[in-house]
C-alpha cells in the first residue's frame, strides 16, 4: 500500500514545485532629498525585490564626495500560495563633502551571474548655512546651563 502513495506524493511535490512562480528581480534607488547643504545628512536606499541570494556591491562613497554617517540593512522572505517573495533594503545616511552637482553612484547586485545596476542619481549640494555650522544644544543641555541674563545681581555688604 505504501508503494501507491510514493508516486502520488512525488507527483504532488513536483506539481507544487513547478507551480512556484519566480518574479524577475527589481533593483532600485531612492534618495530622500534632491537638494542638500554641505554637512546636512540625507538618506539613500537601495531596494532589491525578488532577488533572493543576490550578491550586493555598494557604491564607493568617498570617491563620489560623500561620507557615510550610518548604514542599515533589512531583508524579508515569504512563500505564500506557491509564490515566493523576497526583498532586501540597503540604507545609508550620507553627508556631502563638496558643493555643486554630485552624483549618487550606481550600486550593483549579482543574481545567478546576471547583474542588476541602479541608475546614478544627481543631487544638488549648496554651501553650508551659517546656522548649521554652530552645533545646536539639546534640551537637556539648555536646562542644565544657567540662564545668566535672567539673574539679578545682588550686592552683599558685611558689617
Amino acid at each position: 500500500m505504501r508503494l501507491y502513495f510514493a508516486p502520488l506524493f512525488a507527483s504532488l511535490l513536483l506539481t507544487t514545485l513547478a507551480s512556484c512562480q519566480q518574479k524577475d528581480p527589481q533593483f532600485s534607488v531612492e534618495v530622500s532629498k534632491k537638494t542638500v547643504s554641505v554637512g546636512e545628512p540625507f538618506e539613500v536606499k537601495f531596494n532589491l525585490e525578488d532577488g533572493a541570494n543576490g550578491e550586493y556591491s555598494p557604491p564607493d562613497w568617498p570617491s563620489a564626495g560623500f561620507s557615510v554617517r550610518g548604514t542599515s540593512q533589512s531583508s524579508s522572505y515569504s512563500f505564500s500560495n506557491g509564490t515566493r517573495n523576497s526583498s532586501a533594503q540597503y540604507q545609508y545616511q550620507l553627508v556631502a563633502q563638496d558643493t555643486g552637482w554630485l552624483e549618487i553612484p550606481s550600486a550593483v547586485v549579482t543574481i545567478g551571474g546576471a547583474k542588476k545596476i541602479t541608475e546614478p542619481q544627481a543631487i544638488h549640494v549648496l554651501p553650508a548655512d551659517d546656522n548649521t555650522d554652530a552645533p545646536s544644544r539639546s534640551g537637556e543641555e539648555q536646562r542644565m546651563t544657567p540662564a545668566r541674563e535672567n539673574k539679578k545681581k545682588i550686592k552683599t555688604t558685611r558689617l
